[in-house]
């Protein structure tokens, strides 16, 4: 997570929260072979979660995140990547649909 000039506006619908949460992330890749991969969050929010892969994948690519704690998974978007190193950081995007408590069990505060 980046640091914020003290004249810069947070700009997300939700503050981030800094929550490691293992995670396994089901996909596909670019040539339509399923992959399964652990990580682990590196923050959340209500509305997507932060996390590194070293899967390729795609901006606006489908992926199932499930926690490994409590067993529940949820669909996902990705929404941005950064490369650095050998891996990717991903953002994934929860559906706005059903805001859920950003598969962590927990409820986000809103951005304020």
């Amino acid at each position: 997570m980046s640091l914020l000039h003290f004249r810069c506006k947070e700009r997300r619908r939700t503050l981030r929260v800094a929550l490691t949460v293992p995670l396994t992330i089901h996909g596909k890749t670019d040539i339509g072979e399923k992959f399964s991969a652990q990580t682990h969050s590196q923050s959340v929010n209500r509305h997507g979660a932060l996390f590194q892969l070293e899967e390729i994948v795609l901006v606006g690519q489908t992926l199932i995140l499930m926690n490994d704690h409590t067993a529940q998974s949820m669909e996902c978007h990705v929404v941005s990547i950064h490369r650095a190193l050998a891996r990717s950081r991903c953002a994934g995007s929860f559906p706005t649909k059903s805001p859920r408590k950003a598969g962590s069990g927990i409820a986000a505060p809103l951005s304020g």
